[in-house]
């Protein structure tokens, strides 16, 4: 059988249609088609992006409608949205909730919006998994600068540019790393009237869409600004239990006072607090503690998470 000479989505449906409506294994389809069944495997998720493929359970018991309204009733969110995971792998967690956080961004997203994106694995996973959505008028903006790491894509501004292009919107970007060497050089760069317009845009967002870090050197953005030991002990210290955009915030939702504070160039705490609709994709349990003080205390109006982490709140 020789599918090179089908048009890729009609090889996509056929191995789609064997699998899923006639039963066949992907170690059998391996066979027939002489690949791997890692092809076959990447081709049945290819079918499943592309939606060729639909894949729904029906949920008998309304567990994942119930979930979402009681964490909705609880800590009074405007919307919370959960996707359920066989596991606590924070990996796979990224990628499912990515997915759904993509979802629910193209619907909700309109012309003459003002979007602020952060950084992170979690946003970059919902970026990946966007439709193509022209609009009028959109400003995406970012909320902090760059770790450093030119091409990575983790990066506020190189999410802000890919969220940008999904949706023909304006980019306007924070030229600057997100931690300088000390505060004159920050005073400096304000100076700037590129950055200048970039952070007084951030006040007037009608979007934030954010992910919550965590006091942890497992955290990607710690390694990667370099926060040593000592400095992570003393965070940890004064209460602070998770980030937003480097800005670190205690049980009660209120900021934390760090060393570095006058060295970031990014959104601070009390501008995110004034944004109309704050969006935090966050999920796995190591995320926990940060994820319920940020609802509890108005930084969260719509959670995106895991089904691990809803359950865990809802029992706490």
């Amino acid at each position: 059988m020789n599918y090179k000479k089908n048009p890729r989505e009609q090889f996509l449906y056929e191995i789609s249609k064997l699998h899923y409506i006639d039963k066949i294994s992907q170690k059998e389809l391996a066979s027939i088609y002489k690949v791997s069944t890692a092809t076959i495997s990447r081709t049945l998720q290819e079918a499943e992006d592309l939606e060729i493929v639909s894949i729904k359970v029906n949920d008998i018991l309304g567990t994942k409608i119930r979930l979402e309204r009681d964490l909705e009733s609880k800590y009074n969110l405007k919307k919370a949205i959960i996707s359920f995971v066989p596991y606590n792998d924070e990996n796979l967690i990224k990628n499912i909730i990515g997915k759904s956080a993509a979802s629910f961004i193209n619907e909700i997203v309109q012309d003459n919006m003002t979007i602020g994106i952060a950084w992170g694995s979690s946003l970059y996973e919902m970026v990946k998994f966007l439709k193509s959505k022209p609009l009028n008028n959109l400003r995406v903006v970012d909320l902090i600068g760059s770790v450093g790491k030119l091409f990575s894509d983790i990066n506020a501004s190189e999410l802000a540019r890919k969220f940008a292009q999904n949706f023909n919107a304006k980019n306007y970007f924070l030229n600057s790393l997100a931690m300088v060497q000390n505060k004159e050089t920050k005073e400096y760069l304000l100076k700037e009237k590129e950055i200048r317009d970039v952070l007084d845009m951030v006040k007037e967002l009608d979007m934030a869409i954010i992910s919550i870090g965590t006091v942890s050197f497992d955290s990607t953005i710690v390694r990667d600004l370099k926060i040593d030991k000592d400095t992570l002990e003393n965070i940890k210290s004064k209460g602070a239990l998770g980030d937003i955009c480097f800005r670190f915030f205690d049980k009660n939702g209120n900021k934390v006072d760090t060393d570095f504070d006058n060295r970031i160039v990014g959104i601070d705490l009390e501008d995110f607090k004034k944004v109309k609709i704050k969006v935090c994709i966050s999920g796995g349990l190591s995320k926990l503690e940060a994820v319920e003080a940020a609802a509890k205390n108005k930084l969260v109006d719509i959670l995106i998470t895991d089904s691990l982490v809803s359950e865990s709140l809802l029992n706490k």
